[in-house]
Parts: structure tokens; sequence; C-alpha cells
């Protein structure tokens, strides 16, 4: 027979990670896009184009950002759900 550990403190230290990967992400974001905003300004049909492909990078950043915040809250709420299952079957030996 198989046996399941989890040790929680590893896995609040993936969520912290997982926070933190998902913070520099943003922050990498917004300083590429303020080292991009020159050229967004720029006019003609250059600009269009950029325009058009700085929205659709926008859309699939925001996928990536859903995505990373589902993942987190996953193996955080996983966490707490092992958590409470093993605070439960703890007290049923002392019953």
């Amino acid at each position: 027979m198989s046996v399941i550990t989890y040790n929680h403190a590893q896995i609040d230290a993936l969520v912290d990670q997982l926070n933190n990967v998902a913070n520099q992400y943003e922050q990498t974001l917004a300083d590429l896009q303020h080292d991009v905003a020159p050229l967004a300004n720029n006019q003609g049909q250059d600009a269009g184009a950029y325009q058009e492909v700085q929205k659709k990078w926008h859309q699939q950043a925001d996928v990536v950002h859903q995505i990373m915040a589902q993942l987190n809250g996953a193996v955080h709420q996983g966490n707490l759900d092992a958590a409470h299952t093993d605070q439960n079957n703890a007290g049923a030996w002392h019953q």
C-alpha cells in the first residue's frame, strides 16, 4: 500500500513561490509596456500594426495570469484541505 504524505510547510512555500513568480511576471510585463510605449505613440501604419499585436499580447498575458492565479489557488486550497483532513484523522485517534 502506498503512503501519501504532505509537507504543509513545503506546500506553503510553493504557494509563496507561485505568488512571487506571478508578481515578477506582472512587473516584467509592466516594464516591457513602459519600454515599448514610445513605439505605440508613433503615427502611421506601423503604429496600428503594433497596437493590434499589443492587444493580442495583453489578451494572452491575461490568460497566463488567470492560469497562474488558478494554479496558486488550487495548490493553496489543496494544502488547506489536506491539513484539515490530517487534523480530523488525528482527532479520530484520541476519541
